[in-house]
């Protein structure tokens, strides 16, 4: 590509993005005009979305946006349009990206987001940010880039800056008033839905067919579709729920990927492809902030059952058995679910014992042995659905997904908490603390007394 015009001139014919745009109420344009809008003015959540990928940030830190820029570019078919250009200017360094926006189930085709990398090395910008509902994989650090040429391609799900949007806001206690109050109609604007900016799930056609393909017990290795392409979109479902779930709580979650997650594809290891096909589950682990562990999610295709879970840790020091079970019940007493299944995992070979949350409350004993010589290293609360002839429809399986995470969240999840010693634990420490107290007492009558003979 061969450029006429510099980008500072292409620039001084547009202004700036605005808040409310005068294009077409349902665009992508529009949705591109007010999001980027919000991010000039509250430049605290664009710098928790952009600092990752490069700009520096400062107090004297500028802020421009514009929308619907038109690249002429000779020798080709142009012009090209995108929907916006973000810049950061902070003292004598600047960064640029090109913004490309997208509704519903619209996306942009690997060939057009080369397309626009070499338009953006051509105009010296240093990224493009793809903002559409276009899921890609992910790591344990959150969402990551992709590169197709030396321009880097940002992707910015519509659910990611949803969530993103409400845990900056019951994150940042000294947020101005006028920015929370941005943040909230740009909430309000991404979730309406005549904008038509965000879709459900679309994805796993396959799903079905696997279903029934386990139910009729017929060998997966002998099915016509790949399986393998099922374990690849659950990651992006996994990520998909974790936006969903973020959005509930007003907090960043994010979905701890395995190790086979790369940055532009999920290659599944052959032994964990064998290990489905043996036994057909689905599993991720999502973090969640102040959590007193990772949130489990499962699918146990074979028993049509969905799974969460958390586990707490049991205390290291001594406890007696009635102790650990009133700490999980009192954890446990707002839960309404009476069907809670509770795993005690033991130290060493011994198998884990389980009961139920109903019959813990009838029967303390039944879980933990009185006179049990050991403790369980862990506990684990699991919440289980059984949805029988519904796991085999897509969207109602994604809906009970959404559905279990959220209530078991909040049943469960919001109201656990890490195991605290007992007061009297902290008894048996002080003849430690005495004797330390004592051998530094000792220490200072000697210091004292060294002097005194050499004055």
């Amino acid at each position: 590509m061969t450029l006429e015009l510099s980008l500072d001139d292409i620039l001084n014919h547009y202004e700036q993005s605005r808040l409310i745009p005068v294009t077409a109420p349902a665009s992508a344009l529009n949705a591109c005009s007010t999001l980027l809008a919000v991010l000039c003015h509250v430049q605290g959540f664009c710098r928790r979305l952009l600092k990752p990928w490069g700009p520096k940030f400062s107090k004297s830190t500028r802020i421009l946006s514009y929308t619907g820029i038109k690249f002429p570019v000779s020798g080709e078919q142009g012009p090209w349009v995108a929907e916006g250009i973000i810049k950061t200017q902070s003292g004598t360094q600047q960064w640029q990206a090109l913004v490309l926006c997208r509704r519903g189930t619209d996306h942009i085709s690997g060939q057009e987001t080369q397309i626009y990398q070499a338009l953006a090395l051509t105009y010296g910008l240093d990224a493009v940010i793809i903002v559409s509902n276009q899921l890609q994989p992910v790591t344990s650090f959150g969402l990551k880039k992709h590169k197709a040429s030396d321009i880097p391609c940002i992707c910015w799900p519509w659910l990611y800056l949803l969530s993103e949007a409400k845990a900056y806001i019951n994150t940042t206690p000294d947020l101005a008033s006028s920015h929370a109050y941005l943040l909230e109609e740009l909430i309000r604007f991404l979730q309406d839905r005549q904008t038509h900016l965000i879709s459900d799930f679309h994805g796993m056609e396959h799903w079905p067919t696997l279903c029934s393909t386990i139910l009729q017990s017929i060998p997966l290795d002998k099915v016509r579709f790949d399986v393998r392409s099922i374990l690849q979109e659950w990651q992006l479902l996994a990520l998909y729920l974790s936006f969903r779930l973020g959005i509930l709580i007003g907090q960043s979650v994010q979905v701890i990927a395995p190790k086979y997650v790369k940055e532009q594809s999920i290659d599944i290891p052959s032994e964990d492809y064998q290990q489905f096909l043996a036994h057909p589950e689905l599993n991720c682990w999502m973090a969640l902030p102040y959590a007193v562990s990772p949130l489990k999610l499962w699918v146990d295709i074979e028993a049509h059952t969905l799974n969460a879970s958390m586990q707490i840790a049991t205390p290291q020091d001594r406890v007696k058995p009635g102790t650990l079970v009133n700490g999980l019940l009192s954890q446990l007493s707002n839960a309404f679910d009476p069907q809670l299944i509770l795993v005690a995992k033991w130290p060493g070979k011994a198998a884990p014992t389980q009961t139920t949350l109903a019959a813990l409350r009838e029967d303390k004993h039944s879980f933990i042995p009185r006179q049990s010589p050991t403790m369980p290293k862990a506990v684990e609360i699991i919440k289980q659905w059984h949805i029988n002839e519904r796991m085999r429809e897509v969207k109602a399986f994604v809906e009970d997904l959404e559905s279990l995470l959220a209530d078991f969240y909040l049943d469960v999840g919001q109201n656990l908490k890490a195991w605290a010693p007992s007061a009297h634990h902290g008894v048996k420490e002080v003849p430690v603390v005495k004797k330390m107290a004592e051998k530094k007492k000792s220490f200072a009558k000697s210091l004292f007394g060294k002097k005194q003979h050499e004055a």
